[in-house]
């Protein structure tokens, strides 16, 4: 992996601050959200006890008609009590609008693999996973980072 790439990937901040820093701008597109089955890595993941339902969001952003990355966000029922249920009408506004503004929130170190996403590319492609918990709540957010970024990341050299 290339170290401008690795930035990227490791760079725990707003990703959408981040684009924008590049005069890129960022736009979601909102793919499916509501109660969703868990996966199961994100079961074990969030800690779930039983196969109970999520609030799930899946979101494509985009510059122009560019694909730049692919976001799914699970979050527990319980996550979703008192302000946190504003989590559930985000609509064009990004997670990190709501979770960078409030410093309670922590963000776990991130995983990393390639993955295969058919819909987007023939080869695989960077992902990564965290964790963003305070007290008993949590959100599982997955980014995925998608063809056009990647070769605007390492043709832009940053």
């Amino acid at each position: 992996m290339e170290n401008s790439l690795q930035s990227w990937l490791h760079d725990s901040g707003s990703l959408i601050k981040r684009l924008r820093q590049y005069q890129l701008q960022p736009q979601i597109k909102v793919l499916r959200q509501g109660w969703y089955y868990p996966q199961s890595a994100e079961q074990i993941c969030l800690g779930l006890k039983s196969r109970r339902y999520l609030f799930v969001r899946e979101v494509e952003i985009l510059h122009q008609d560019h694909l730049l990355l692919f976001a799914r966000t699970a979050i527990p029922a319980l996550t979703l009590k008192g302000r946190e249920k504003m989590l559930m009408r985000l609509g064009k506004r990004s997670l990190g609008s709501i979770l960078f503004s409030c410093p309670q929130w922590e963000r776990s170190a991130f995983e990393f693999k390639l993955e295969h996403y058919p819909q987007y590319a023939a080869q695989k492609l960077w992902e990564r996973q965290s964790l963003f918990y305070w007290k008993e709540k949590s959100i599982l957010l997955t980014e995925v980072f998608l063809p056009f970024l990647v070769d605007f990341i390492k043709m832009s050299i940053i």
